[in-house]
């Protein structure tokens, strides 16, 4: 028995060695990671197993919502898939026009969309 094993191991390896890239590699550096419609659309189109490998090795671009878990959910992935997406999904920040008030200054603030020259 200890055999089998032995011979079996290096055909497990082989197999993983020879699943293909992430799409994602092949693209340019800013471009790598998954916009909203192309995370639906990969959660979609892929398997449980090879959908959190694509998430974990390219990243996602957009936040984690609460709106984007449900359309993930929709789209069937699974709890492992979700999250993947949390972890490697920027954090949510401020929207644009929402205010805080800081009480050490009081001052109120307005967050702006921030313009590139």
């Amino acid at each position: 028995m200890k055999w089998l094993l032995i011979l079996a191991m290096p055909i497990v390896l082989q197999a993983q060695e020879q699943q293909p890239a992430p799409c994602c590699l092949q693209r340019a550096a800013a471009d790598r990671s998954y916009n909203h419609d192309r995370l639906i659309l990969m959660v979609q189109d892929n398997s449980r197993a090879r959908a959190e490998y694509l998430i974990r090795a390219c990243g996602v671009s957009v936040p984690f919502t609460p709106e984007l878990e449900g359309e993930l959910r929709a789209g069937n992935a699974v709890e492992n898939v979700i999250g993947a997406v949390r972890e490697v999904a920027p954090k949510a920040g401020p929207k644009p026009g929402e205010t805080k008030f800081n009480s050490k200054d009081s001052l109120t603030y307005v967050w702006i969309r921030q313009v590139s020259s």
